[in-house]
């Protein structure tokens, strides 16, 4: 586990690849000492741990960073997305109660995606970069919406 997070990164919406590894060579040192305390042996090419990693380690950082703005770029492009924003501001919280899919949920996931850009969060980037479940939401959300906007407008 820990050779496959060190060489493909590891895919934990919140913690770190340095994280990771580090909670994974605790827990192997963890197993060694059980081991070790049940009678076992254990073989000098098995007993070195892994090394201590730096916290903020992620592997491949610059790809997380260009999927996360690729993303970014393919929402707010998207029509859906920029009728839900631009119309979000027109329905209460009445009108919202019962949508599937209410504006705040669609808008709230994208702000979580600027902020991660904005603030270098990793895990953050890798967690709200796939644009295709906020651009369904976005679809779902301004078919809810319209009607909603037509009960508005009395002419």
């Amino acid at each position: 586990d820990w050779c496959i997070v060190f060489l493909k990164g590891a895919h934990g919406p919140k913690w770190t690849d340095g994280q990771e590894l580090n909670y994974k060579r605790r827990r192997i040192e963890y197993q060694q000492e059980e081991m070790i305390a049940h009678g076992f042996f254990i073989p000098s090419e098995f007993a070195d741990l892994p090394p201590e990693m730096d916290v903020n380690y992620m592997r491949g950082r610059e790809n997380i960073k260009k999927n996360a703005k690729a993303a970014l770029k393919q929402i707010l492009m998207d029509p859906d997305y920029q009728f839900v924003t631009d119309h979000e501001s027109f329905l209460g919280r009445i009108q919202t109660a019962c949508m599937r899919v209410r504006p705040d949920e669609v808008t709230g996931r994208v702000r979580k995606l600027q902020e991660a850009i904005e603030n270098n969060d990793f895990p953050g980037m890798r967690r709200y970069a796939d644009s295709d479940p906020v651009i369904a939401a976005a679809a779902v959300c301004r078919a809810e919406m319209e009607p909603a906007l037509d009960d508005l407008n009395p002419f």
